[in-house]
């Protein structure tokens, strides 16, 4: 049996103008903050938009490392970047909450117990739209785990 917990929750998001939000060391004023589910709760009604948050995972070990993947929903084609490096691609859209691999390159700059960024970036082509992600570590279960049937 398997399951997800998430390590990133629905904090306010940055979204931007501009595409060079990837990078750290990347400010400018033409930000506008809002909470997770752009072209839901948040609106967004342009082609693209690029979104982007600081945070920190906190102490992981080698096999949480490993164990680690993007929860996302995706109405279109969305990019998905860790501190700079393209973690993941994901094509055309779901209608609900998917795990989505993280690359090894990306796991490899990550900084358990320090700051990370995620930036993502979702193209739209016609009908509705939607993007949000986190990331979730990967549980897996023994049958011991499991419930006992009565």
């Amino acid at each position: 049996m398997s399951g997800t917990v998430m390590l990133l929750s629905s904090r306010p998001w940055e979204r931007s103008v501009i595409c060079r939000w990837v990078k750290k060391r990347f400010r400018t004023p033409l930000t506008f903050p809002g909470p997770g589910g752009f072209g839901g709760p948040t609106p967004w009604r342009t082609s693209d938009i690029w979104l982007r948050q600081e945070f920190d995972l906190g102490g992981l070990g080698a096999d949480d490392l490993q164990n680690l993947a993007f929860t996302c929903c995706h109405d279109e084609d969305c990019e998905i970047y860790l501190n700079g490096v393209l973690a993941s691609r994901a094509p055309g859209c779901t209608t609900t909450y998917v795990l989505i691999a993280m690359n090894e390159e990306a796991r490899r700059v990550l900084h358990p117990n320090g700051k990370n960024l995620i930036a993502v970036h979702c193209h739209q082509t016609e009908g509705g739209q939607f993007i949000d992600v986190g990331i979730s570590k990967r549980v897996i279960m023994d049958d011991s785990a499991a419930p006992r049937k009565r």
